[in-house]
């Protein structure tokens, strides 16, 4: 009987472990959420970090309404949606507004996010910055001020080390990037080994 409930215990202990670890497919986001919550469409993160954080590789994060969702490290293969809501990124000065650091097998896919670099200026970094390999693919994204009055920005820049990175963006706008030291809307720069495969890029410049 003890062995009977050592293992029921054991089984019910293991079945807690494994739900409380359990991931969303599909995460939400919104003005009016908690960082404290599940990030589902009824109790949504209000922050892309946190919501990034609670969702299954490959999986994808929604904003339910518009507002500011904070930068996010991407590490996974991820798909940021936002379209049809103004969904603002921003980050604290020395970060970029989102950074991915991924494997090269990972696809990352942003949607309908405005990243806007303005209330970081002269303490700024990238819009989207690049290090790793992966597939990177961006649709109707604006990309705008990361800038500084002395040294160098990119809006998007690409500065893998090793492996290929694979961009495609299209129907995005890149404005007012760059500095007095260089920098661009776009910046592709590969170190070492590392490359761009491919660049498909379809965009609406400023």
């Amino acid at each position: 009987m003890r062995l009977l409930l050592f293992m029921f215990a054991l089984l019910t202990l293991n079945g807690y472990a494994a739900f409380a670890q359990a991931q969303n497919y599909h995460s939400w986001v919104s003005a009016q959420g908690n960082d404290g919550s599940p990030c589902t469409d009824t109790a949504p993160c209000a922050s892309f970090v946190v919501a990034v954080s609670k969702t299954n590789a490959g999986g994808e994060v929604s904003c339910l309404t518009s507002g500011l969702c904070g930068g996010v490290t991407i590490n996974k293969s991820i798909t940021i949606d936002c379209k049809g809501v103004h969904a603002q990124v921003t980050a604290g000065p020395g970060f970029p507004g989102i950074n991915i650091e991924t494997n090269q097998t990972d696809t990352v896919v942003l949607r309908g996010l405005d990243i806007d670099m303005t209330p970081t200026t002269n303490g700024a970094y990238q819009g989207i910055y690049v290090e790793s390999p992966c597939t990177l693919i961006l649709d109707d994204v604006k990309v705008g001020h990361a800038r500084v009055s002395s040294g160098a920005l990119s809006g998007l820049e690409v500065v893998t080390s090793s492996g290929i990175a694979r961009v495609v963006i299209s129907n995005s706008l890149f404005v007012n990037n760059g500095g007095p030291s260089g920098g661009a809307g776009i910046r592709i720069a590969p170190r070492s080994s590392g490359g761009v495969g491919e660049r498909n890029f379809h965009t609406h410049d400023a």
